[in-house]
């Protein structure tokens, strides 16, 4: 019994470089992962997971994911999702701690580039630990611009798992508290308009 030859070794028509090895997006609902090739997409994705997974190629084509016993096998089919990757990848690069360019979704496999940079600078996952101080007051600062609430000198204690960052410090009333996550860059806030 032969088996297909997997998608992303195989040459595709009217393509010179033969083999086609592009950045894979997983999409699993505002939550997108990217991975270098479709062979390493396969290998960290797991059985259970595909059907509420979206496995989109860096040209907005859509892979078919398939089982094969325990493993996950990708194929691509004629669909393209090119405009949905484009409006996935801004809505999450809009999220990341700290946030990209969210221009850069126009073109997926420079945003690819872009994430999987920062995923080999960080190590597993998109995510980083908040160390300094610097930092967890650029998070802060953008989550009070964001929510529209004052954003003046910000007072700021360092806890074991949390940043908190207090804004504007020294009053009393009209106070926005922001808990910035040591871990991963999360936050919290609470406003008090007393």
């Amino acid at each position: 019994m032969s088996r297909a030859t997997p998608w992303h070794s195989r040459p595709v028509r009217g393509r010179q470089d033969g083999v086609v090895d592009l950045p894979v997006f997983v999409i699993d609902g505002g939550d997108v992962d990217v991975f270098p090739s479709a062979a390493e997409a396969e290998g960290h994705a797991e059985v259970y997971d595909i059907g509420g997974l979206l496995f989109i190629d860096a040209d907005g084509r859509l892979l078919r994911a398939s089982a094969d016993g325990y493993r996950v096998r990708l194929m691509p089919t004629d669909e393209d999702r090119l405009d949905e990757l484009r409006s996935r990848i801004e809505g999450f690069l809009l999220h990341t701690r700290p946030p990209l360019d969210p221009a850069l979704a126009q073109d997926p496999a420079a945003a690819a580039a872009a994430l999987l940079r920062r995923k080999v600078r960080r190590g597993p996952g998109i995510h980083r630990q908040v160390a300094t101080e610097a930092e967890a007051l650029e998070i802060a600062k953008q989550e009070c611009v964001l929510r529209g609430l004052t954003w003046r000198d910000p007072m700021v204690r360092r806890g074991w798992r949390w940043w908190r960052i207090w804004t504007p410090g020294g009053q009393r009333g009209g106070n926005a508290i922001v808990y910035v996550a040591r871990r991963d860059g999360t936050t919290k806030v609470r406003y008090y308009d007393r």
